[in-house]
């Protein structure tokens, strides 16, 4: 393999390395932030109602966007 041919394929994969890594952090970011938010508000429902509702975990058929403008 010529050697331009060679670095050009090693900057590309530097370059997918980083901007993969700047994704998990984005997620990992949005996460942490998405579980204080659920956290606050468990802790809110709590001090004014006495306690929290359960978690409810509910698994979907159908992908709404597959779905179109069906309702």
């Amino acid at each position: 393999m010529q050697p331009i041919i060679q670095a050009q394929r090693n900057l590309a994969d530097i370059n997918n390395n980083t901007h993969m890594e700047l994704v998990r952090n984005m997620v990992e970011a949005r996460y942490k932030v998405t579980q204080a938010y659920t956290k606050a508000i468990r802790e809110h429902l709590v001090k004014t109602t006495g306690s929290a509702p359960a978690t409810v975990l509910q698994d979907e058929d159908e992908d709404d966007a597959k779905k179109g403008g069906e309702r």
